[in-house]
């Protein structure tokens, strides 16, 4: 348990995980960009990495805290720690960092529970903050994006392989991600990745980069027999894809389903030019093509070149840590 300036019971708590050496997922480098907004803004917090610290510890810090931040994908232990903290009288704030309504009829109950007892829910866009609004009136939108205040380089090998890649002569370099390989409830790959395959299969002479830092993707492609275009570059290992997206043209969210999406936000932040679905509401400046419309996405990468650039410089992105540090001090000032 990571505990940080202070004991008295009138602080905060971040239950949530950080990135590991598997892992560059936006919920992951939210918090620990949040943490690091925190430390610089000197607010006094306690953190708990719920996939390493045991269920005790856990316990623990919620009942030493005033007000407990929860980040947790498993919506069985999110219940579990609204209804500790409502128990122990600790105010709680749940962040949905996917839509709401993304899984099945029991799961999606499970979820609406968890948003009628916390105390205050946080929404990604405007869609799930109409959906969490029905169960709690204490809903709010607050972006997940938030700035990096410092960004590690890539490792050397992985540089090496993108700089050889960039030195192939294509007219344009693409990039995408996934965090691991995941579907959504109908089946469908959360991040779209064999469809883009196929897709710069067709047009050679584009590249495209994909990060897929837990190698759960590349394994999955191969035990299929998917073939991988030359155009294709596949990363695998820890690194940090906002340093991809700075050596590349643009970016191509393919998603099923999404929240607020931190690459998206982070390429917009870097000046990028931006692809996605319109499976949820996108920031200004992004190309937008409906979900599994590929002949729209083909004509977008094939002349994004040559459109007037629709680029957001970063004092038009909001940070989220702003906003979640407010909340924070509004909730810790004493009565």
């Amino acid at each position: 348990m990571n505990t940080h300036q202070t004991n008295h019971k009138k602080n905060l708590l971040i239950i949530g995980t950080l990135p590991n050496t598997s892992g560059i997922g936006g919920v992951t480098i939210h918090i620990q960009r949040l943490l690091e907004h925190l430390n610089k803004n000197k607010i006094k917090y306690t953190f708990v990495d719920y996939r390493t610290d045991n269920f005790i510890n856990v316990l623990k810090a919620i009942a030493n805290c005033h007000v407990v931040h929860i980040h947790i994908s498993n919506i069985y232990y999110q219940l579990l720690l609204i209804l500790v903290s409502r128990i122990l009288f600790k105010k709680s704030i749940v962040t949905i960092h996917g839509n709401i309504g993304r899984y099945n009829k029991l799961r999606n109950g499970i979820t609406n529970v968890s948003i009628r007892f916390c105390s205050i829910l946080i929404t990604l866009n405007s869609y799930s903050y109409e959906k969490g609004i029905i169960y709690n009136k204490n809903t709010k939108i607050i972006p997940a994006f938030i700035p990096p205040i410092k960004n590690d380089p890539l490792p050397l090998p992985i540089q090496a392989e993108v700089e050889e890649f960039k030195n192939m002569g294509y007219e344009m370099i693409f990039s995408t991600n996934a965090y691991a390989l995941s579907f959504d409830c109908n089946s469908n790959e959360t991040y779209g990745i064999t469809e883009l395959l196929s897709l710069f299969e067709k047009i050679p002479k584009y590249g495209l980069i994909f990060s897929d830092p837990s190698y759960t993707y590349v394994r999955w492609l191969t035990e299929n027999h998917t073939n991988v275009p030359p155009n294709v570059l596949i990363i695998n290992g820890s690194h940090s894809f906002y340093e991809i997206i700075k050596i590349s043209d643009a970016i191509i969210r393919n998603t099923s389903t999404d929240g607020d999406s931190l690459s998206v936000k982070e390429a917009l932040f870097a000046g990028k030019k931006v692809i996605c679905t319109d499976v949820v509401p996108r920031p200004e400046g992004c190309y937008i093509y409906p979900y599994k419309d590929t002949k729209s996405l083909e004509h977008i990468i094939t002349t994004i070149k040559h459109q007037k650039a629709e680029r957001k410089n970063y004092a038009t992105i909001r940070n989220g840590a702003d906003d979640l540090i407010s909340l924070y001090r509004f909730l810790l000032k004493d009565k």
